[in-house]
């Protein structure tokens, strides 16, 4: 006898050959693009639109991406962007916030009830910023080194990662040295 077919909410809607992760982005970017096309009054509203759409897609991405990473091993996760897209994302997610501390000169909590205390500023926040991001490139690496001992390969998604982290450490490198220059 053949197995009970699924519940219809069981059920894949997509084609096979199509991955759900860019199904789940186009709908956000296509949400993003319809509804600041429609809502947003300017002088061309399919260019906002077309905008509003990358900016979706970028925002789906990113969010597929943490959720990817923040699973349990062993969980499967059926939206999770392949490890080539989302490792080269959640490291540029990672180094925001030392860059941030490295071109406002500033490390602050969050805001709480208005209040925002400053932790770090001016040079010493640079430099905390940068060693951050150096912290970032190094784990990087570890890992590239560690995977290459044990399995014997050099995963492409962390040479990418380690792209992007050595990319945002040269362009901090660069704002600081521009600064002081």
């Amino acid at each position: 006898m053949s197995e009970p077919k699924a519940p219809f909410y069981r059920r894949n809607l997509l084609p096979s050959w199509f991955p759900g992760w860019l199904a789940a982005c186009l709908l956000i970017a296509l949400g993003f693009a319809v509804s600041f096309g429609v809502f947003l009054v300017s002088e061309n509203r399919f260019l906002s639109a077309m905008y509003a759409g990358l900016l979706g897609f970028a925002f789906g991405l990113a969010i597929l991406s943490i959720v990817a990473v923040r699973q349990r091993p062993g969980q499967t996760y059926r939206l999770a962007p392949p490890a080539a897209i989302r490792n080269p994302i959640v490291t540029a997610l990672v180094a925001v916030y030392p860059f941030i501390a490295v071109t406002d000169r500033s490390i602050r909590w969050p805001r709480r009830r208005g209040h925002s205390p400053e932790l770090a500023g001016g040079t010493a926040a640079e430099a905390l910023g940068l060693i951050g991001l150096s912290i970032i490139a190094l784990f990087i690496v570890v890992r590239i080194w560690h995977d290459r001992r044990t399995m014997g390969i050099i995963r492409p998604s962390l040479v990418l990662s380690l792209l992007i982290a050595v990319g945002v450490l040269a362009f901090a490198l660069v704002y600081v040295v521009q600064r002081h220059g």
